[in-house]
């Protein structure tokens, strides 16, 4: 049995005054408060409650978001066709949480659920409660000129501190500029252009994204010991401490094209950037002497580079009839530059699987790492002239990558990486007198995926867990000798290792998203309403692709860099029939 009540209250108030006809100040402050409680009550007829007589766990939260901004703003007008504006200000962003929970098991009934506490069994009651907090503060500046009213000049910094950071590194400067010439407004731009634009920008953003805590010593829980005939718990250090963690930085230069001609039939945006972040927040490995796995460092130096595309043309439109088209293209090339000398760091990790990935210079950030599959030894196989002397037929051929006749980690190769080399996506609009139909198509290629689900039925934990049927019915076997997948007897005898080139996909792909028709019954047709549409859409209806899992976009885990497949929920097809009445 389990509910959760939450009340939340959202507020904002802000004055806006004008000083003069040119000078204007802004004051804005906001509040977001949530409380939130959370019971569980696990009854006597529940595993977990049968064994423990009834087991009860309260959670409550509190969570609160206060913001407060203070701007000036100063606007003149120098003549009809030049004019700027500069702004500065300062902002103040709290973060509060604060939460108590409680546990206990040995109820004599189940009626009372969570609501007495003191009459479970005192001997099995845990309880715990958290504190923590973050804030910011910002202070910023802005200038923009407008010259000829076809030169667009724009000038800002932002001066940010963060309680996440060092004591003597919570500041980051953050300056940046653009311009944007209306070219429209020029006598050599053909009049087929009913707007054209240049622009350019470079500018710096930080990151501060790490938790709370993270550059200075905490402590918790650690083991228990006996002093005295006593159990006394100890308290230990969770993590080293960093003085010197500061913000990590962003700094893009984008050059661009906008336009549209014939009348709007065309138009388009053409967008060119590359983006380097430097300083980057990296769980950094430590040795294991140390007593810690790793300590959160400002590292390396990382770059960014594509295009972007977006074109939208309305092919045909009369009285009866329009077609619009929007064609969207993006292409990313991801490279780490600089590690500082840390060399490779494996990272990745998932449960006993181990590392999946590494971070290299020259490769694509947390590019997945693992060994070469060439094939499948066969019955006539001399072992001992491989580098798998012990080898059985059945047994995957695992490359030696540096020719020692061994196969050992060394013999590890980039396999992919999580990154596309491009995405697109293509929408359809076409309406006919009261019928309205609309596709849209999405895509990726050059990108890969681990498929863990696979990595599990290849090295099962144990014979009672499923496995994956097609590596089953098509495994080698001497009356299957071309299978596609080894032979599943004793896998980890295989040598080599669990994440290898037969469980990093093609996760390339290409999706019918979304489509759907509706029709709109004309309203004169019905007096007694205003409006009624019915509709009929469907969702992910056709996906192609050579991924052999459920779904070739899965992030199991949700992280950014490292993209896994592990028991990620399929992306459902769905048809909606829909009726919309406007009375």
């Amino acid at each position: 049995l389990s509910n959760t009540v939450t009340n939340r209250t959202i507020g904002n108030f802000y004055l806006d005054y004008g000083i003069t006809n040119d000078l204007s100040f802004k004051i804005n402050f906001g509040s977001d408060r949530e409380n939130l409680r959370r019971d569980i009550f696990n009854t006597s007829k529940t595993l977990r409650g049968a064994a423990a007589s009834g087991v009860a766990d309260v959670n409550s939260a509190e969570r609160s978001n206060i913001l407060l901004e203070y701007t000036m703003n100063y606007s003149k007008e120098i003549n009809e066709n030049n004019s700027f504006s500069l702004l500065g200000g300062i902002t103040y962003q709290e973060f509060q949480v604060r939460t108590v929970s409680a546990n206990i098991s040995g109820f004599p009934t189940d009626a009372i659920r969570t609501n007495n506490l003191l009459l479970g069994n005192n001997a099995t009651s845990r309880l715990a409660s958290n504190k923590q907090g973050n804030t910011l503060l910002s202070y910023l500046g802005r200038a923009n000129y407008s010259l000829l009213n076809k030169f667009l000049l724009t000038g800002s910094i932002r001066v940010d501190g963060s309680s996440r950071f060092g004591t003597n590194t919570k500041y980051g400067v953050f300056p940046s500029f653009a311009f944007g010439w209306k070219l429209a407004e020029e006598e050599f731009i053909p009049e087929t252009f009913d707007d054209f634009k240049l622009r350019g920008s470079w500018g710096a953003t930080g990151n501060q994204e790490i938790g709370n805590y993270n550059s200075i010593l905490t402590f918790g829980t650690g083991s228990n010991a006996v002093y005295n005939n006593q159990v006394n718990t100890s308290v230990r250090p969770t993590r080293i401490a960093n003085e010197n963690l500061k913000w990590e930085t962003t700094k893009q230069f984008n050059f661009g094209i906008d336009f549209s001609l014939l009348k709007s039939r065309f138009s388009g945006t053409l967008d060119y950037f590359i983006k380097t972040t430097t300083d980057q927040l990296f769980d950094v490995p430590l040795p294991v002497a140390s007593g810690f796995s790793s300590v959160l460092s400002n590292i390396g130096k990382m770059k960014n580079q594509g295009f972007e595309v977006l074109l939208s043309s309305n092919n045909i439109s009369t009285d009866n009839f329009s077609w619009t088209t929007t064609l969207n293209f993006a292409t990313l090339k991801n490279e780490i530059v600089d590690l500082e000398g840390l060399g490779p760091i494996l990272t990745g990790n998932v449960q006993d699987i181990g590392n999946t990935t590494i971070v290299r210079e020259g490769d694509a950030l947390t590019s997945y790492f693992g060994f070469q599959v060439d094939g499948i030894f066969q019955e006539n196989t001399n072992f001992s002239d491989t580098a798998q002397p012990n080898g059985r037929p059945g047994d995957p051929i695992f490359r030696d990558v540096n020719g020692d006749g061994v196969i050992n980690p060394s013999d590890r190769i980039i396999l992919g990486k999580a990154i596309p080399d491009f995405t697109f996506g293509v929408s359809n609009a076409l309406n006919y007198n009261n019928f309205q139909f609309s596709f849209f198509i999405q895509g990726q290629q050059g990108v890969d995926l681990i498929n863990i689900n696979q990595i599990e039925s290849f090295y099962p934990n144990n014979f009672r867990r499923n496995r994956i049927a097609e590596q089953i019915l098509d495994r080698w076997t001497p009356q299957n000798p071309d299978a596609k997948f080894p032979s599943a007897v004793n896998p980890f005898a295989y040598g080599g290792g669990k994440v290898n080139s037969l469980v990093v996909q093609d996760a390339s792909y290409i999706r019918l998203k979304n489509i759907q028709l509706a029709y709109n019954i004309p309203s004169d047709k019905i007096d007694f309403i205003e409006s009624l549409r019915f509709s009929i859409t469907g969702q992910n209806l056709i996906t192609i692709t050579d991924y052999e899992g459920f779904d070739p976009e899965a992030n199991s885990f949700g992280r950014g860099n490292t993209r896994i497949d592990y028991s990620s929920y399929p992306n459902a097809k769905t048809v909606i029939l829909g009726v919309k009445i406007g009375i």
